[in-house]
C-alpha cells in the first residue's frame, strides 16, 4: 500500500509563483480602491463598506491582508539573507525605487496637468518640492499638491502612502527579532505573539498614555 504524499508546507509553496499570493494581493488592492472611493467622492467621515457591520472598513480589512502577507514574506527574507546589512539593502531595494518613481510621476507629470495653477507657478511652489522630498524619505508625508484636487471632497494625492512608515517600522521590528534569534525559536515567538495580542487588546483602553501613531499601528495589525 502506497503512502500518501505529504502535503507541501506553506514555506515551500511560498517559493516561486506556483501559488495564489499575487491574486490575494490583487484582490486586496481592489478592495482598497473600492473602500477609498467613498471618502474620495463624498468627503472625510463617510462610512465605508463593512464599517458599520464589522467595525472595520473593507479597506482596513485589505490592509490587514497586506501586512499579514508582508510579515510572512519579510520574515522569510530575513531568514534567506546572509546578514543584517543584506536584509536592510533588500528591503530598501524593494521599497524605495518604486516609491520614488511614483512620487516623481505624480508630482512632476500628473500634478502640472491637473493643477489649477499654471505650470511655472506649480513647479516653483515650495509645497511641490516638499511633497517630493518628504514623501520619498517618508518624513512627515505630505498628501496634497498645490492647486491639485482642491475642490474635491477629499483633496489628497498619494494618500495611501501613510502605511509605508509603519511598514518600515515593521521591517525594523523583524530585523530586531531576527538579530536576537527569536525567529528561529518557536517558543520565544509564541511568547512574543501572546504579549503582542495582549497589548493589542488593551491599547484602546489606555487612552492618552499611547501615542496616536502607535494606535494607528494597532489598526494595521
Amino acid at each position: 500500500m502506497k503512502r500518501r504524499a505529504k502535503p507541501p508546507r506553506l514555506s515551500e509553496l511560498a517559493i516561486g509563483r506556483d501559488n495564489h499570493f499575487n491574486l490575494i494581493r490583487f484582490l486586496a488592492a481592489v478592495a482598497v480602491l473600492v473602500s477609498h472611493a467613498w471618502p474620495l467622492a463624498l468627503g472625510r467621515g463617510t462610512v465605508e463598506p463593512l464599517k458599520t457591520a464589522l467595525g472595520y472598513s473593507l479597506g482596513e480589512l485589505a490592509v490587514f491582508v497586506f501586512f499579514g502577507l508582508s510579515g510572512f514574506f519579510i520574515a522569510g527574507s530575513y531568514d534567506r539573507q546572509g546578514s543584517a546589512l543584506s536584509f536592510v539593502m533588500a528591503r530598501a531595494a524593494r521599497l524605495l525605487p518604486g516609491l520614488a518613481v511614483s512620487i516623481l510621476i505624480v508630482a512632476l507629470i500628473m500634478g502640472p496637468l491637473v493643477s489649477r495653477l499654471d505650470a511655472g507657478t506649480y513647479l516653483s511652489h515650495p509645497d511641490t518640492a516638499q511633497f517630493i522630498v518628504q514623501n520619498i524619505l517618508l518624513f512627515k508625508p505630505q498628501y496634497t499638491l498645490p492647486g491639485v484636487f482642491t475642490t474635491n471632497p477629499y483633496p489628497t494625492v498619494e494618500g495611501s502612502i501613510w502605511t509605508l512608515a509603519h511598514e518600515v517600522a515593521c521591517y525594523a521590528l523583524i530585523l530586531f527579532v531576527g538579530l536576537v534569534g527569536a525567529l528561529s525559536r518557536r517558543r520565544v515567538m509564541a511568547v512574543l505573539l501572546a504579549l503582542y495580542l495582549i497589548a493589542w487588546g488593551i491599547a484602546p483602553y489606555l487612552g492618552d498614555l499611547i501615542h496616536p501613531r502607535l494606535l494607528q499601528t494597532r489598526l494595521l495589525s
